[in-house]
């Protein structure tokens, strides 16, 4: 399935695992109005303790500095984030509002770190009800913890517009 394929006209969500993951997530429902963190057993922690997603409990994303860039998936604007160069572009993501962020999966002993980015939805997409919600799959989390670089996502979309709903680059260092 290509990524035009996965991505429906009437805006789903579609969260894909870069690096070497071996599973792609299948494309959400529509999101609803609430933001929520939707694996079970993950939880996500600000590196500075500011907040805490926990699975299943919808959060606020008032509080967060979303990159006020309708534009991060087409390569303009702030950090060009291009689909194709998006692994490496941790940095810019923290200069952009990105939140260094702390991984916890139950069973697991280790922290994996990461940067959480959410980008500012296009107020078509916002009009569908799409909402911010963080998929963060166990093979993810364990290709992190042997070392590889690994960034999750989701793409919001309208007949309009297709962007980045949220990125999270994941790692077994902390990310600066």
């Amino acid at each position: 399935m290509t990524l035009k394929q996965a991505l429906p006209a009437a805006g789903g969500l579609l969260c894909m695992a870069l690096a070497a993951c071996g599973t792609v997530p299948e494309p959400g429902a529509n999101a609803g109005s609430a933001a929520e963190l939707i694996t079970p057993g993950i939880t996500l922690k600000a590196a500075d303790g500011s907040f805490t997603l926990y699975p299943g409990e919808p959060f606020q994303t008032s509080g967060f500095s979303k990159t006020d860039n309708n534009n991060l998936g087409s390569g303009s604007g702030c950090g060009e984030f291009s689909y194709q160069a998006v692994v490496s572009r941790y940095r810019e993501a923290l200069k952009c509002g990105g939140i260094p962020v702390r991984v916890y999966a139950s069973g697991r002993s280790d922290v994996i770190y990461g940067v959480l980015l959410l980008n500012q939805l296009d107020p078509s997409i916002q009009a569908l009800g799409i909402s911010y919600r963080i998929e963060v799959p166990r093979p993810a989390i364990r290709t992190a913890a042997r070392g590889e670089m690994t960034v999750l996502f989701a793409t919001a979309a309208s007949e309009s517009v297709s962007q980045y709903a949220w990125l999270l680059w994941l790692a077994n260092r902390p990310l600066k």
